[in-house]
């Protein structure tokens, strides 16, 4: 019996593109926002004009730094007390959940209202998470959040550890996305990484949550636990794997998905203990064929990768590809292998598999491509099984 299966991949979009939703409308509609709770008491025509000031030329996080400064400042003019702003800004945001006149689309534009929190309230921890809680569904509050921690500890996670149990997804979601030890973009904490069972016991309730944003959540931050303590995050993988269920409709597919999800490094580089939590086993192919159409790319080209595979005896394959790219002065640098995934399959005794898979070599902002002698590594459960070189030709 023979398998064909082909695939392709293709790149994220221009991350800088986020920048322009915190531009001038964002400014007016967060001045509007605040005007439409707060009244005259706030000068929202001199926080226009700060936040406007120098903003073009910034990316997208000086963006956001720039906007939460202009409105600490109307606030601070003002002289409220951060329970009056905590105020202010939670009814902003329920208003803009419930679709007032005046309320835009959520997302990027309301970040700064999130910073403010904690700009102002690093010392009102029950207040500020409560108001993190609140505004959360309008974005996200998972990088607000965490000055809190760093601050507080141990305080804030007794206060945030209900938000398990919250009606709302983002909420929870929050809890697992706020607390990572490698949350992207956001720096770190190191009362998070130094002992990551401060969290982990906390996000028991959500392996198997009905939403998959939280899903998500929980599994990316398992994944940055194993990067750090390999060990330990195969240890909580069991456990989650075989404790009860609760609530008792949850479903045991999804509770696999996020330990699956979260092992995919570990996976990647062929841990055996990975391997065998997710039901991965089996003897490596009797033969195999690695071919690359063209042995030679041109510069801005496209590589198509043909694996024929032949099983020895039944088992449970990850098949996975590495990307082995020259580096700046022409030569293969390990520091430049990009294992990406092909397939996963169950393979019986004597079964024959072609498996495809084209990458495109067009510019991207998240890949940095230098001509010259490259090559591509098939894996099977983390071993290398074939290797097959091919050039990147330089641009015209």
């Amino acid at each position: 019996m023979t398998r064909r299966m082909t695939s392709t991949r293709a790149e994220i979009a221009d991350p800088t593109a986020f920048r322009h939703a915190l531009g001038p409308s964002a400014v007016a509609k967060l001045a509007e926002a605040l005007a439409a709770v707060a009244g005259p008491s706030l000068d929202t025509d001199a926080f226009r004009q700060t936040a406007l000031a120098g903003l073009d030329p910034l990316p997208l996080k000086a963006r956001v730094a720039h906007i939460t400064t202009a409105l600490c400042a109307m606030f601070e003019h003002a002289g409220w007390p951060f329970e009056r702003v905590a105020d202010a800004l939670q009814q902003a945001g329920r208003e803009w959940r419930h679709g007032g006149a005046w309320a835009p689309e959520a997302g990027f534009p309301v970040w700064p209202l999130f910073d403010v929190v904690p700009r102002l309230g690093l010392e009102h921890l029950a207040l500020s998470l409560e108001t993190l809680r609140q505004l959360t569904p309008l974005f996200t509050a998972e990088f607000s959040v965490r000055p809190l921690l760093a601050r507080h500890g141990d305080a804030a996670l007794r206060l945030m550890a209900p938000w398990a149990h919250d009606a709302d997804a983002h909420v929870r979601r929050l809890l697992s996305e706020g607390t990572r030890t490698r949350l992207p973009w956001a720096s770190r904490v190191p009362f998070l990484s130094a002992a990551p069972d401060r969290v982990l016991p906390l996000l028991a309730p959500l392996i198997a949550d009905p939403s998959a944003y939280v899903r998500t959540s929980v599994a990316n931050h398992l994944n940055d636990v194993s990067k750090d303590a390999p060990a330990r995050a195969l240890d909580v993988a069991a456990a989650w794997l075989s404790a009860p269920l609760e609530p008792k409709h949850a479903r045991d597919e999804d509770r696999r998905w996020v330990v699956k999800h979260a092992l995919r490094g570990l996976v990647k580089a062929g841990d055996p203990r990975a391997l065998a939590l997710l039901g991965h086993h089996g003897a490596a192919p009797r033969s195999v064929a690695l071919r690359l159409s063209p042995e030679r790319v041109p510069w801005a080209g496209a590589l198509t990768l043909r694996a024929d595979l032949e099983a020895a005896d039944a088992g449970s394959w990850v098949v996975d590809w590495a990307l082995c790219l020259s580096g700046a002065r022409a030569t293969a640098s390990p520091s430049r292998r990009k294992v990406l995934k092909l397939k996963t399959l169950h393979v019986a005794a004597g079964e024959r598999v072609t498996l495809e898979r084209m990458f495109s070599f067009a510019p991207v902002t998240t890949r940095v491509y230098y001509p010259g002698p490259c090559a591509v590594e098939l894996m099977v459960n983390g071993a290398v099984v074939a290797r097959a070189p091919f050039v990147l030709d330089a641009p015209a």
